[in-house]
């Protein structure tokens, strides 16, 4: 991010331009850096290959020479910013320390409780450390409300838009483009067919006709 930008004269050749420089607060291999409108200004020619700049004068052509000893240096420089070097074997030492006070994080236990006798695999995991008379009271309320809970999908067959909703986010000036159509392995196709069988006759989901939309194709118009 730059702090701001300053306006310095620039002296090459004997030819003086005015050019705006990016400040930034950040290391960097240069002290400036000359960019396209500076050598726009002075119609200069560049060559990284020679090295050098040509530029035109009152009094000639003048030529601005690289150092090629003080290319390599800076290219280093700049390869060492962006890459530090570390210490392999200090990085190893580090990886061994933090595997040997690697430890998992354990989990309480827990008793499995059945909250509906009518329904004996509708059940509750409670922490067996819970005591008494805390344990007794969230029970009584877990089963009190009890239809809150949705042990299936047709527990829950419609959910108010208030809650939850779902829709594509296109925009409608677009021209819509009927995709082509995807081929699932057998397996996966009856997956797929299964579920959404499922979710159709609970009511979750319901088919949406756009006979416009499955109409158009992808002429390339």
């Amino acid at each position: 991010m730059t702090m701001g930008t300053i306006r310095l004269p620039v002296v090459a050749g004997g030819v003086t331009k005015i050019v705006e420089f990016s400040v930034t607060n950040h290391p960097a291999i240069y002290n400036v850096i000359m960019g396209t409108p500076w050598i726009n200004a002075m119609r200069a020619v560049p060559s990284n290959y020679h090295l050098c700049l040509k530029f035109p004068t009152p009094s000639g052509i003048k030529t601005i020479w690289g150092n090629q000893k003080e290319s390599r240096m800076c290219f280093l420089t700049d390869h060492k910013l962006k890459n530090p070097v570390t210490d392999a074997r200090a990085d190893q030492l580090k990886i061994a320390e933090s595997c040997e006070t690697h430890t998992e994080p354990e989990c309480d236990a827990v008793d499995s409780v059945c909250i509906d006798k009518a329904h004996p695999e509708r059940r509750v995991e409670i922490g067996v450390k819970l005591e008494e008379p805390l344990k007794s009271k969230l029970l009584s309320f877990i089963k009190e409300n009890i239809n809150t809970f949705a042990w299936r999908a047709e527990d829950m067959p419609g959910i108010s838009i208030d809650v939850t909703c779902h829709e594509l986010n296109v925009y409608p000036i677009f021209k819509p483009i009927k995709q082509k159509r995807r081929k699932l392995r057998p397996e996966r196709a009856k997956a797929v067919n299964d579920e959404v069988e499922r979710l159709l006759k609970v009511g979750s989901i319901a088919e949406a006709k756009y006979p416009d939309w499955l109409t158009k194709k992808n002429n390339g118009k």
